[in-house]
């Protein structure tokens, strides 16, 4: 007679961008530690192995290029990415196409987004989000 182990479900992979320093962000995590839950989290800037992206604030520029021109090809759906901000608008303001990127939006600010969360600003937050759509990148 075999016994059979419960199934294990896969980690969910989840990129985090931001321009603040990557301790912050872990430290957002129980014992720092890259793991929540299901969720195993990447601060890695260059990964491309993921099935979530979330951005905090804003892209982080690439080592000694403008932050304009930092990009990031998703290796997830659209619809699994998620911006959160954490001023309002008339702090730092990000614009209808930037926002518009995203497949969820966590924000205090005006811009419309397809799925927005009114939410008062604050500190970095993680959240998952779970739809899915076409793969598409965002700039």
């Amino acid at each position: 007679m075999k016994i059979q182990s419960p199934a294990t479900t896969p980690k969910i992979r989840v990129k985090v961008m931001a321009t603040i320093p990557q301790a912050i962000l872990r430290h957002q995590l129980p014992g720092d530690i890259p793991e929540w839950g299901n969720c195993q989290f990447s601060f890695d800037p260059e990964d491309s192995d993921y099935d979530w992206l979330v951005v905090y604030d804003d892209l982080p520029a690439k080592h000694g290029e403008a932050r304009k021109h930092r990009y990031e090809k998703l290796a997830c759906p659209a619809s699994h990415t998620l911006l959160t901000t954490s001023e309002p608008s008339s702090i730092k303001h990000f614009g209808t196409t930037y926002v518009r990127q995203f497949g969820c939006v966590i924000t205090s600010q005006e811009e419309p987004a397809p799925s927005r969360q009114d939410l008062f600003p604050g500190g970095p937050a993680l959240v998952l989000w779970p739809w899915q759509e076409p793969h598409h990148s965002i700039q």
